[in-house]
């Protein structure tokens, strides 16, 4: 625990403070006992005023006299050192860099880069990794800032922590200054640690579960004063990039050197605690704010006496604030060095980074049946609401369908069809709520009120087409398809000559409310008018405003000089349409493509530059098999459907064709785009059958064709009559052929009989393959009855019940969010994957040997590690079968230090038995999954039964984790990460020792004595 500066105290029989911190410390050795130190208060501050941090660095123990320093910083918040004239930027740039890599920062979080370069200051450096700090730029950048206004307000406002508006924030800062005032310009520090410690207990467990909005606006103001741009490329890592200067960090954060609890969000960086009101959150800030200085005895003050003094805190728990009162007295000087620390745990705006339609819907059918005095549990509303929205769906199949032909049967059919698909009913099973739940419904719904706003030429059919899909928007990221699909349909019927007034008012409708509606969407923003995925529909609605001016010419203009004069402006706009949207991607104004959207058109591009994004396996290219597996009798149906709409060939039906053919190039480039092609699918397969049926179920017998070709007109409608009449012959007397009863009545039961096995099959499937919730497996026993897997359940459980509620878990991203819900603990990534960095350092730590990996694993504060393995049970969705993405996705930040090559043999082949390389026998996702499974077998005969291998005979052995727990199936292994030696011995070392001292008194045990019997 931080050291106090008051004892405990008792109020009324109730204890006040203190809440227990548990943290293990990084230990201090003592090697800077030698130096003179000063405690200026009694819990922040120390001087060494006979110290020379030069000869600190150059020293021979430096690594340990830093570390220990470190520490003595991290437990006093700030130390102070005199006259450090031979302390260059250089070196000082060195020492904070060093302070954090001995204390076990992340490799890729370096030295910070401020947003205001130096090179954009009156009196900047040149080396941006250095912050110039002067009086004098100062007044000129700040002076019109809201906050600073006025220098007496500013002085006693400003406390706060370097850099907190950065995903990755400070660690240590060194403020060397260099010019002094005649007198005044101290700095003051005060001590998180203490804040904390203040707090009663039931207030410290409340504050743990908050997070705080950070952002820092008045450096986007002064970049708009002075006419320059921030610095938005990575500044000292690759998560602090941008402009915006936002970030969600915890209110209580506990430093990984100590292991002290420290009160975060205070000062001028904060802007907002998640969660709260705004009343509240402003309470507690402002609470914050005055147990700082409102309390002397947690602060201390220091005045620079000479130039080169120099001191060197710790962000994580101390803030400080420069004091202004030395106008008039000289100017103020000095270089400043921030290090980055580590980025968990991060969070993150959860309403800016995910779409609120699933929730929001949620939502209001839980308050409109509250309001209906129905008393429902909003758990029962997330179970059920997929399928109340398949219901949707299917209705609105069926008005989409009946759109596309006159028979009643096509729109009731294609209902049915998307009742019972697998390819839908995969994600509108009960309890699969995910955005899909809604989503599709949406999707189908919008294309409905799209044709019937084409068919009409109506604004209130492109409007309400526009509001369904703002909410599409809400729901789904899957809504570019829309975006892009109903331009294309525009664009096409502009190339057959088909623009209409009705196509004009449909799409400018449309575009112009749905845009507005998309934009509404935090997640989605400015991106429409933005990015490279929606250019297309903002392409189209220029060109549709271009036709119609055209058009408009053409009854103005005689028919010669308009085509002179369209030749001429459809050139010129069409380069100045490529040379625009060319210089704006350029500049970026315009985003360039996502990583998914090229994925699509190579399929290869994503393995390559995003592995990330190719490791999700519902982004790999669907297998064959799958689309009869997913649409089984449809499959074949649709093409005739899709044919039937080339006979037919009116705008909506220009529109199914242009869907089918793109949904089925997207559904076979990524499987878990199925389900957008099954919507089309239905559509097109109702419309076969539907033709099918009413044909040979009819009454009637069709007409016979008119055998005479060159009769005259007379005759003609004489034939007409004659045919007219025979349509309506009676069944009674019908026609030989396919026509005939026969026929009618074999194609009819056929039809029927395939219909009922596509029944069968989709019944078979719905509750074999998804009907069971991914954290529970099931398998049949050899007499047929079912058997129950429950590990994931069961591990989590554990992790709930037998780990510490901070307890930090570091497994593969899969398993974040189960993790998360169901063991109720943090981990370092989860299944948002919003930042590849952290799931590529998650990588790099499963792919590295043990010595390479403890680091990283200290680094971020990891208790226990997890992984799945199911080399027993047979379980082929285990980490060894997704290994090789954590190797590619870590190979993209570290190439030079992890090498997938490195994990083939010479022949190419991925091995886990006697032929695997050793790079791949030492990572640590290896050791951890195979770890004492050869106990389970006899000896020499361990098997993985997913790779079918057989194992080393000697299996392997771990030195920096301890086994804690394994699943009764062993799908689930967790092993808890040790501290650092007592003694300081490397683990490998320590786990030898303890394994010949445990020899050596299995040798020192004698037999027991027996009696000898004469």
């Amino acid at each position: 625990m931080a050291p106090s500066a008051i004892p405990v105290e008792y109020t009324d029989g109730i204890e006040v403070k203190k809440l227990a911190q548990t943290r293990e410390p990084i230990k201090y050795s003592g090697s800077l006992d030698q130096y003179q130190t000063v405690d200026i208060t009694p819990v922040i501050g120390t001087e060494y005023p006979d110290a020379n941090i030069v000869e600190w660095i150059n020293a021979p123990n430096a690594d340990e006299s830093l570390r220990d320093l470190a520490i003595k910083i991290s437990e006093r918040g700030v130390v102070f050192f005199r006259a450090q004239n031979n302390l260059t930027n250089d070196v000082q740039k060195q020492l904070i860099q060093r302070l954090g890599e001995l204390t076990g920062k992340p490799s890729t979080s370096k030295l910070h880069i401020h947003p205001i370069l130096n090179s954009e200051r009156e009196l900047g450096g040149s080396d941006p990794e250095i912050s110039t700090i002067s009086s004098v730029q100062h007044d000129k950048l700040y002076k019109k800032t809201d906050y600073d206004q006025s220098k007496k307000i500013q002085s006693s406002a400003l406390w706060h922590s370097d850099i907190a508006f950065e995903p990755v924030p400070a660690d240590y800062t060194s403020l060397r200054l260099t010019q002094l005032p005649r007198t005044g310009g101290d700095t003051l520090w005060a001590s998180g640690y203490e804040i904390y410690d203040r707090i009663s207990e039931p207030y410290q467990r409340f504050l743990e579960t908050l997070s705080a909005t950070f952002a820092q606006p008045a450096f986007n103001e002064v970049a708009g004063r002075g006419g320059f741009s921030l610095y938005d490329k990575p500044r000292g890592a690759p998560e602090n990039v941008g402009s915006e200067l936002k970030a969600i960090h915890p209110v209580v954060r506990t430093n990984p050197v100590t292991g002290w609890k420290s009160i975060f969000p205070v000062g001028g960086h904060v802007r907002h605690i998640n969660g709260l009101t705004e009343q509240e959150s402003k309470n507690i800030l402002d609470w914050f704010l005055e147990l700082v200085y409102k309390n002397h005895d947690l602060q201390v003050r220091f005045k620079w006496k000479n130039e080169n003094d120099v001191a060197i805190w710790d962000n994580r728990s101390v803030f400080h604030s420069a004091t202004f009162d030395y106008e008039g007295e000289g100017d103020r000087f000095g270089n400043r060095a921030v290090g980055l620390g580590t980025w968990h745990p991060l969070g993150r705006v959860t309403g800016g980074t995910l779409y609120p339609g699933l929730m929001v819907t949620s939502g209001v059918i839980y308050h409109v049946l509250r309001l209906l005095s129905l008393p429902v549990d909003i758990r029962n509303i997330c179970v059920l609401l997929a399928p109340a929205f398949s219901g949707l769906t299917a209705l609105a199949m069926y008005l989409l369908t009946s759109e596309m032909s006159a028979s009643p049967s096509a729109g009731l059919l294609a209902a049915a069809f998307m009742g019972i698909a697998p390819g839908y009913i995969s994600r509108s099973v009960a309890g699969s709520y995910d955005n899909e739940a809604i989503a599709i419904f949406l999707l189908v719904f919008t294309f409905f009120l799209w044709i019937k706003a084409v068919r009409n030429g109506s604004i209130l059919w492109g409007a309400l087409a526009a509001l369904f899909y703002g909410y599409m928007v809400s729901a789904w990221g899957g809504y570019v398809f829309i975006t892009n699909l109903i331009p294309l349909h525009v664009f096409t019927l502009i190339c057959m000559g088909r623009f209409s007034s009705r196509l004009y008012i449909s799409y400018t409708t449309w575009f112009a409310l749905g845009t507005l509606a998309s934009m509404q969407v935090p997640f989605v923003g400015f991106l429409p008018i933005r990015s490279s995925d929606h250019m297309s529909a903002l392409g189209t609605f220029g060109l549709v405003q271009l036709v119609a001016f055209a058009e408009f010419l053409r009854s103005r203009v005689p028919g010669k000089q308009f085509q002179t004069l369209l030749f001429g402006a459809v050139l010129a706009l069409f380069v100045v349409a490529c040379l625009g949207l060319v210089l704006l991607s350029i500049t970026g104004i315009i985003a360039p493509w996502s990583g998914r959207f090229y994925s699509l058109f190579d399929t290869g591009y994503a393995k390559i530059h995003i592995p990330i994004i190719a490791s999700v396996s519902e982004h790999q290219p669907t297998a064959w098999p799958a689309f009869f597996f997913d649409l089984n009798l449809l499959i074949w149906l649709f093409p005739a459907g899709v044919y039937m709409c080339f006979r037919n060939l009116k705008d909506e039906h220009v529109f199914v064709v242009i869907y089918a053919v793109m949904s089925s190039y997207f559904a076979g480039v990524m499987v878990r785009l199925m389900l957008t092609l099954t919507p089309i699918v239905c559509v097109a397969s109702a419309l076969a059958l539907s033709h099918i049926l009413d044909t040979y179920m009819a009454a009637d017998t069709p007409a016979a064709p008119n055998q005479n070709g060159s009769a005259d007109a007379s005759s003609k409608g004489a034939s007409k009559s004659a045919s007219t009449m025979a349509s309506l012959r009676s069944m009674r007397n019908p026609l030989v052929g396919i026509y005939s009863s026969v026929s009618k009545s074999i194609i009819t039961a056929t039809t029927t009989a395939y219909l009922l096995l596509f029944v069968l099959h989709c019944t078979w499937v719905t509750s074999n393959a998804y009907s069971s919730p991914s954290v529970v497996l099931s398998s049949r026993m050899p007499d047929g009855s079912q058997y129950i897997i429950d590990d994931y359940r069961e591990a989590y459980y554990w992790l709930r019940q037998n780990t510490p509620q901070d307890a930090k878990i570091m497994s593969w991203w899969d398993y974040g969010y189960q993790i998360g819900g169901m063991a109720d603990r943090p981990t370092l990534v989860d299944n948002n994957t919003w930042n590849n960095t952290h799931i590529a350092t998650v990588g790099k730590a499963m792919s590295s040997r043990e010595e390479v990996s403890y680091p990283i694993l200290r680094q971020h504060d990891v208790d226990y590690v997890l992984v799945v393995f199911g080399g027993l049970l047979g379980y082929n969705g285990d980490d060894i079968n997704k290994f090789l993405w954590m190797i590619r996705i870590a190979e993209g930040i570290w190439p030079d230090e992890v090498k997938e090559r490195n994990f083939f043999t010479e022949r190419g082949e991925y091995r886990v038995d006697d032929g695997a390389t050793p790079t791949m026998k030492e990572s640590l996702m290896y050791k951890m999954s195979y770890y004492n499974f050869n106990s389970l077998f006899p000896a020499g005969q361990a098997q993985d039964r997913v790779r079918g291998a057989r194992l080393p005979a000697e299996g392997p052995q771990l030195s920096i984790l301890e086994e804690a727990y394994t699943s009764e199936n062993w799908i689930i292994r967790i092993y808890k990460v040790k501290d650092l030696d007592n003694v300081g011995r490397d683990h490998a070392s320590a786990v030898a020792f303890e394994k010949g001292h445990k020899k050596k008194r299995a040798a020192r045990r004698r037999d027991p004595s027996v009696l000898r019997v004469e």
